[in-house]
């Protein structure tokens, strides 16, 4: 009976091994277990045996470690299926890199998970969570289209706390990824179409006149964002060593990164993140 599991970093048997019935075989791949690890996140065991299924789990960075400093066996290596090939003591919980009655050195012993509130039954032993399990996603780690829709999303965040309704743009001749929209008592609706920068850029003012264009611009140590006209701001963020630049002539500057000189011309156009006491207020 095959277990189709809820977690993403997981591991299961089915049946105990021919040469000791109180152990399983299980394979996990290299490359996950180092995925997981990197995610800080847990690695999950289950075990379906004669009837008792049992839940174990483990931090998957101390796994990695315990399985280096064991040589655990790693079988098709060099692979794009490479695995780590390891038995498991399914009533206990421990880890053995081998399946004789003889081995008795354990690499590891995982933590038995409870039963009942976390996972529930479906079908052909399908097991299917109430509540997800999820992992804060690593920045650095996302495809570089991922990483921009992670940054829209962030920004149109920090933007409904001011007000703003947002929508994200697909196809704008300008380069605009957010039209942000809000009502406002003293000038009716405010509009923003806004590009998200990765570091401060954009070119000479002559160039976006007559458009309502912002550039966006996360803060580094992530207290909100800079938002700031896109026309207006080469004057006022911009040293004087890079208004000298060829691309400054050719209609383009970019700061590589915010100085503390410019992150104070900046000042005026920050907006932080609202806490949860301010938003009640």
């Amino acid at each position: 009976m095959k277990i189709k599991l809820p977690y993403r970093y997981a591991v299961y048997a089915a049946k105990p091994c021919v040469a000791n019935e109180e152990r399983c075989w299980m394979n996990i791949r290299t490359k996950k277990l180092s995925e997981a690890a990197r995610n800080n996140a847990r690695y999950w065991f289950v075990c379906a045996i004669n009837g008792d299924r049992r839940v174990f789990s483990a931090p998957a960075a101390e796994l990695e470690k315990a399985f280096h400093e064991h040589a655990i066996n790693v079988i098709d290596r060099g692979a794009a299926s490479e695995k780590y090939s390891l038995y498991t003591d399914y009533k206990r919980g421990e880890i053995f890199s081998a399946v004789t009655q003889r081995d008795t050195q354990m690499v590891f012993s995982l933590m038995r998970e409870p039963q009942g509130e976390g996972t529930a039954m479906k079908g052909e032993g399908t097991m299917l969570p109430r509540g997800r399990r999820f992992e804060p996603v690593r920045y650095e780690e996302l495809s570089e289209r991922g990483k921009e829709a992670y940054s829209i999303q962030k920004l149109m965040s920090l933007l409904a706390d001011y007000g703003f309704e947002c929508q994200r743009v697909m196809n704008d001749a300008w380069g605009a990824d957010v039209m942000a929209t809000r009502e406002s008592p003293e000038e009716g609706n405010e509009v923003m179409l806004l590009q998200i920068k990765g570091r401060a850029s954009g070119e000479r003012a002559d160039e976006h006149r007559e458009r309502d264009l912002y550039m966006a611009i996360a803060d580094p140590t992530s207290r909100g964002w800079y938002i700031i006209p896109h026309d207006g701001t080469a004057q006022s963020i911009i040293p004087e060593t890079c208004l000298q630049t060829d691309t400054w002539e050719s209609g383009v500057y970019r700061v590589r990164k915010l100085s503390a000189a410019v992150e104070n011309k900046l000042s005026p156009y920050f907006f932080p993140w609202v806490s949860e006491e301010e938003a009640t207020r």
